[in-house]
């Protein structure tokens, strides 16, 4: 006769060896398959304003953008901490058209950067943009 400790011993160890893995947040499933995308991204400061211009592509149903903005560090020019300044939800009515988002620079002599990414109906996103560059010089 076995032993019920052995048992429950052998019911652990396989619910254990189950259950490790890597852990995520579960995934959208889309029937499309279509990521959204920023394509043509440019930029440029225009006074104390930056004006990004793109074209959304993507999910038919909507593509929005993701902006973060995070100040530069004067002593090794890194970015500090990445936060979210700004969403445009997705919306169908943006995408294949070229687009203009404008970003209000404040601050004389910070540099700011700032990084965009797409986001769709489903919740999917694209990868961040290199960041960009602004900031307002005294005269």
């Amino acid at each position: 006769m076995k032993h019920p400790l052995l048992h429950c011993c052998a019911l652990i160890a396989v619910m254990l060896i189950g259950g490790c893995g890597h852990k995520m947040m579960p995934q959208p499933i889309t029937t499309d398959g279509i990521k959204p995308q920023i394509i043509n991204l440019k930029h440029q400061v225009e006074v104390n304003v930056l004006v990004l211009q793109y074209t959304l592509q993507g999910n038919a149903d909507g593509v929005g953008i993701q902006i973060d903005r995070a100040e530069e560090d004067p002593y090794c020019h890194c970015p500090g901490r990445w936060q979210r300044f700004r969403e445009l939800p997705p919306t169908a009515n943006k995408l294949h058209h070229p687009q203009r988002t404008l970003i209000p620079i404040t601050g004389l002599n910070r540099k700011f950067l700032f990084r965009v990414r797409a986001i769709d109906a489903d919740g999917q996103f694209s990868s961040w943009s290199k960041p960009i560059k602004a900031e307002i010089r005294q005269p």
